[in-house]
């Protein structure tokens, strides 16, 4: 509303200004006027580009605080637990059971994930001219990454299933095995016990379409754009219950972005998520 209201007083004064030039019929005025309407204009469209510039760095400057609040807590937590533990158990409090040293160790394993994902994004921003382009067919990709986590999906009784069609592109395997990971990760993560999954894969004139699709918690309309940001998690409480750092998502766009493709999300909250990733067929 902001925005029509600047444009509706410069409109106004535009009519003011031609007005007074059909009035007057005079041309040293008629240059005036028309070198202030300039001016006016010019005035009206750089404070439009300054509130944008400043709203985006407003946004930023929020997701860097989230990712400070959130990675503070990420690494205190097993810190914390690890220290309170070994200290209990020094002291001679606590006897060093195997229990005790499995819950230590448990904890250790979980920094270490956190700084494998950090790595995996670091691997993925800086390496995008190091892709090792070979033939894939995605459907056949596809079927290889949802065996592998379908075991984790049977922890959750949920049905992981795959379709489509033969999709040939070229495209570093191992590179986009990660994305189908990701996408297949974060659906099982976010999908109730008894849930359903899908992988579908299509074959396009010019690209290979890979969607997952699940009936699980889905996004709101709110925080649907920011879910590709880095250590963007839609909800701080589940998504720390649930783990991970929040970067999935960012990897698989870098992943895609670097093949020359794109990916999107639609989502509605309460019925579930598509993530679609598009692969253009061509060597690039």
């Amino acid at each position: 509303m902001k925005y029509i209201r600047y444009l509706l007083i410069s409109l106004t004064l535009l009519f003011a200004m031609v007005g007074l030039i059909l009035y007057f019929n005079m041309f040293h005025f008629a240059c005036v006027v028309s070198f202030s309407l300039a001016l006016v204009a010019g005035g009206f469209f750089t404070v439009f580009l300054v509130r944008q510039h400043k709203e985006a760095l407003d946004r930023q400057e929020a997701l860097r605080r989230r990712l400070t609040a959130d990675m503070a807590h990420e690494l205190r937590t097993p810190l914390t637990c690890v220290g309170s533990y070994l200290e209990a158990m020094h002291s001679g409090m606590w006897e060093a059971t195997t229990e005790r040293l499995r819950a230590c160790h448990d904890e250790i394993i979980r920094l270490g994930r956190l700084v494998a994902e950090l790595e995996r994004l670091a691997a993925a921003e800086s390496d995008r001219s190091k892709l090792e382009k070979t033939r894939v067919d995605l459907l056949e990709l596809v079927r290889a990454v949802s065996g592998n986590m379908s075991a984790e999906a049977a922890k959750k009784m949920l049905s992981l299933s795959v379709g489509g069609e033969s999709a040939v592109v070229f495209a570093d395997r191992e590179r986009m095995a990660q994305v189908v990971t990701n996408l297949l990760s974060n659906a099982i993560k976010y999908t109730p016990e008894g849930g359903h999954i899908r992988a579908e894969v299509t074959d396009a004139a010019a690209n290979g379409v890979i969607s997952v699709r699940d009936n699980g918690i889905g996004i709101s309309e709110r925080e649907l754009p920011l879910v590709f940001e880095r250590f963007y998690r839609t909800d701080a409480s589940r998504s720390r219950k649930t783990g991970g750092a929040g970067i999935g998502l960012t990897i698989a766009r870098s992943i895609t972005a670097a093949h020359g493709g794109a990916i999107s999300a639609e989502s509605r909250e309460g019925e579930g998520s598509c993530f679609t990733v598009v692969i253009p067929k061509k060597r690039r």
